[in-house]
């Protein structure tokens, strides 16, 4: 979170409410001419997910989402697929799934 709000520009103030169900922490700011939102868990090891479902809830126009240092993609290792750490994954949403799921390795 310390490496993100280091590339704000300008930091807003807080934000003004929150529903009940999000535990997010939130800051608020902007980046050259776009406001941002960066969102950081206060529940624990909620999955990624969770933490991008309440943000989504929570502001509901955004219209970008970035998910950065939370692991990504589902290595598939009798394709030869090994996701390492460092590596960039983007999702494409395809239904049921609205791109990002949780996986445990399993």
């Amino acid at each position: 979170m310390a490496a993100a709000m280091a590339m704000l520009d300008e930091e807003h103030g807080a934000l003004a409410e929150q529903p009940l169900g999000d535990h997010n922490k939130y800051v608020l700011g902007r980046i050259h001419a776009h406001n941002v939102v960066l969102a950081q868990s206060t529940a624990g090891l909620a999955p990624a997910a969770t933490v991008g479902k309440d943000m989504a809830r929570t502001f509901p126009a955004l219209r970008v989402g970035l998910m950065v240092a939370i692991g990504g993609g589902i290595p598939n290792k009798d394709k030869g697929i090994d996701i390492r750490l460092g590596d960039v994954v983007v999702s494409h949403p395809q239904y049921p799934w609205e791109g990002v799921i949780q996986h445990d390795g399993k």
